[in-house]
Formats: structure tokens, C-alpha cells, sequence
């Protein structure tokens, strides 16, 4: 018997090649199929995002500017 599937939306997006050349990598150095890798990235992201103030339960928070700005930065950082 098989499981039931869970509530789920369809994703289609473009991306950049090397970042989903980099995803791929991930994805199967992990062992994870990419759909369990993405949904496991974006909630990592998002709890981070929400522990560190800047998001608050799923509503955005106003945060200074210049601490927009560090994050950004560190996340451009990332992708290289």
C-alpha cells in the first residue's frame, strides 16, 4: 500500500546554472531528492531569517538598513 501524498504545490522556476548545478551537487552528495532538499533549504532559511529578527513568524519586521545591507552582502558571498 502506498503512502498518501502530501499537500503540495507544483514549483517551476528559472534559475541560474550554477547555482542549480551547485543545488544538484548538494542534493545528491546528501541523498536527498531535490524536492526534500529545497523544502529542507527554504525552511532552514526561513527559521534563520525568523531567529535572527528578521522575519517574525512568517510577517516582516522593520530592520536597519545597514543590517539589510550586511545580509545581503553574506548571502551574495554565499552563492559564490
Amino acid at each position: 500500500m502506498s503512502r498518501p501524498s502530501k499537500d503540495n504545490v507544483p514549483l517551476s522556476m528559472k534559475i541560474d546554472r550554477k547555482v542549480y548545478d551547485r543545488f544538484r551537487a548538494y542534493a545528491e552528495q546528501v541523498g536527498q531528492t531535490y524536492t526534500t532538499a529545497l523544502e529542507r533549504i527554504i525552511i532552514e532559511y526561513i527559521e534563520a531569517k525568523e531567529q535572527i529578527g528578521v522575519l517574525n513568524k512568517g510577517r516582516n519586521i522593520k530592520v536597519d538598513k545597514a543590517f539589510q545591507d550586511a545580509l545581503k552582502e553574506k548571502e551574495k558571498q554565499n552563492l559564490k
